[in-house]
C-alpha cells in the first residue's frame, strides 16, 4: 500500500488518495482534519506542503491558499541505560569444596521519549575454572 522511500526521494499525497485510500472513495463528511505522522531511525529533511480551498456551490473560488513548513529536525534516537548487578551464591560442600554461583540481573532503561526498535544487550561473561581444578585435587 505504501511506498518505501529511498534517499533524495519525496511522497506526495492529497485529498483524493486520503478519500481512496482510508474511506472506500466517499468521505463520511464534508470536512475532515488530521495529521501524518514520519518516524524515522535517520535524519530527515522535510517540509510540508498544504494548500487549501473554499469553493462556492456554483463552483467560483472563494479562497485559495498555500503554506510551506520547514520542519525541524528532532533526536529521534533512544538513550538506553544498561546496569548489571551480580549476586553471589555460596554453597559449602565440605571443608575442601565450595561451589559458587553468581546470578547477574540486567537492566535496561530508557531514558529517552522515544521507542528503541530492534534493541539488542550482550554480555560476556568469562568463567575461570583453576580454582575448582586446584580445589579437587
Amino acid at each position: 500500500m505504501w511506498t518505501k522511500l529511498h534517499g533524495n526521494e519525496s511522497l506526495k499525497t492529497d485529498c483524493n488518495e486520503i478519500r481512496d485510500r482510508f474511506y472506500s472513495g466517499s468521505f463520511p463528511q464534508g470536512y475532515i482534519e488530521g495529521f501524518i505522522t514520519i518516524r524515522s531511525t535517520r535524519p530527515l529533511d522535510v517540509v510540508g506542503v498544504y494548500t487549501s480551498a473554499d469553493i462556492a456551490s456554483n463552483g467560483e473560488l472563494l479562497h485559495s491558499s498555500i503554506d510551506i513548513e520547514p520542519v525541524e529536525e528532532c533526536d529521534t534516537r533512544a538513550d538506553l541505560r544498561v546496569e548489571k548487578s551480580p549476586q553471589l551464591f555460596s554453597f559449602d560442600i565440605n571443608d575442601n569444596l565450595a561451589i559458587h554461583f553468581i546470578l547477574y540481573t540486567v537492566s535496561v532503561q530508557n531514558l529517552s521519549g522515544q521507542d528503541a526498535f530492534d534493541a539488542k544487550v550482550a554480555d560476556t561473561l568469562e568463567l575461570s575454572g583453576s580454582n575448582l581444578v586446584s580445589a579437587l585435587e
